[in-house]
């Protein structure tokens, strides 16, 4: 691990101690779980073969760091050089075990065995004895290997150049560059939702092309982080896997073992009590029901005299919600593409009327419908907590987006 380890916030699960814990041990495990090593099982050497499906390899990862990261194992370590071997141990054991389930575990007792060792692979025990660390070389690819990669990655690169400039700055952002939802989402000055889904939209599109080349697997979220991967000089897992295991580690650590399971029952049970007699007590009228709660949703309504025409001039008037500081209002056509109707002269929004928090109250700047107007087009009011720029309030409007403190009302333009 990088620099000093507080040995005192990782027993008592400080969320960055931990995460850096997990670092420590991430790449190495990860390595040895591809690559496979040779150990011993009831004193007799035996091989474990790496795993070589990449989602499968990264369960293995997870699980075996998890395991030494309970509380429990946490409060009785003693130094930081304790915790990576700790961790090479569990993944043994796990692998050991797997291997065995599954019929793999190579025994190296007979010379010829010994030959079906590849090269590279390491005596974890003797390296565990000598308190030093596995390499992070990776496992080298057989003509099989290399030519489903490269079928994977042409496959990947004909879906991409279909792709809009968008996508394949997102894929070289994300999937080269390793960086995360939000650092992208700065980039592209937009929502963090939005990258989430657009990653999403894109990972779908690329599982369709690799289900052509590979049609007889069920290809996951991690082997396709591998092909969008950038060939590297060693064995270490892509930046997209990387941050994947931090994050799922992390979500199985606990600062406090949970309580058994009879405990947590004893107190669903009551919950569960209490939620029954406060639905009794609404169906008998002694509590309000939800229906009847006084808090008004946000509104925006919509007036022409005489009529809604194109070029016409419109009284707008809003409903905000009760922490709403600013609004923005915007025509959005069947197409989906925003206009500003109401907005500040840069295209931000505006502050919220007085009054507006408590009735419809009229929004006091003029307002004149586009001289495109299309049939069937509705406003849509944007409000915010916080200033939003003329972009955002543009694709919050359109619904490309969701925002943090932001609620959109719309109704249709007669």
């Amino acid at each position: 691990m990088p620099g000093a380890m507080d040995l005192a916030a990782f027993q008592r699960g400080d969320m960055d101690a931990l995460a850096a814990a997990v670092r420590a041990c991430r790449d190495v495990l990860w390595c040895l779980t591809r690559r496979g090593f040779v150990t011993h099982e009831d004193g007799l050497p035996v091989y474990v073969r790496g795993v070589e499906d990449p989602d499968v390899a990264l369960h293995e990862v997870v699980r075996a760091i998890a395991l030494v990261l309970t509380p429990e194992r946490r409060a009785s370590l003693e130094r930081e050089g304790q915790l990576l071997p700790r961790a090479l141990r569990a993944a043994r054991d796990r692998l050991v075990a797997r291997a065995v389930r599954a019929g793999t575990l190579v025994s190296l007792a007979a010379e010829e065995e010994r030959a079906e060792v590849p090269a590279g692979v390491e005596d974890l025990d003797a390296i565990l004895d000598a308190d030093g660390t596995p390499s992070l070389d990776a496992p080298a690819p057989d003509a099989t290997q290399l030519a489903d990669r490269e079928a994977a990655q042409q496959a990947c690169n004909q879906a991409l150049r279909q792709s809009d400039e968008r996508t394949r700055t997102l894929v070289h952002l994300r999937f080269r560059e390793g960086r995360t939802h939000r650092e992208i989402a700065d980039h592209f000055t937009c929502g963090h939702a939005a990258i989430f889904a657009h990653e999403a939209r894109l990972r779908r599109h690329l599982y369709r092309a690799l289900a052509k080349v590979w049609p007889d697997r069920k290809v996951g979220p991690v082997a396709l982080d591998l092909v969008l991967a950038p060939e590297g000089a060693d064995g270490r897992p892509p930046p997209v896997t990387a941050e994947r295991i931090d994050a799922e580690v992390l979500k199985r650590t606990f600062q406090e073992e949970p309580r058994a399971f009879g405990a947590r029952l004893g107190w669903a049970l009551g919950f569960s009590a209490v939620a029954a007699a406060l639905w009794a007590l609404m169906y008998l009228g002694v509590l309000p029901h939800p229906d009847q709660d006084r808090v008004l949703e946000p509104q925006v309504s919509l007036q022409c005299n005489p009529a809604c025409t194109p070029g016409a001039q419109a009284q707008v008037k809003v409903l905000a919600p009760s922490d709403a500081q600013l609004v923005a209002v915007a025509v959005v056509p069947p197409d989906g593409v925003a206009q500003p109707l109401l907005t500040r002269p840069g295209g931000g929004p505006l502050a919220v009327p007085f009054g507006a928090r408590d009735v419809l109250t009229e929004v006091p700047y003029p307002a004149t419908l586009p001289a495109d107007l299309a049939p069937g087009s509705v406003a849509v009011a944007v409000f915010s907590r916080r200033d939003l720029s003329p972009h955002q309030v543009i694709e919050l409007a359109s619904g490309r987006v969701v925002l943090p403190q932001t609620l959109t009302a719309s109704v249709a333009i007669p």
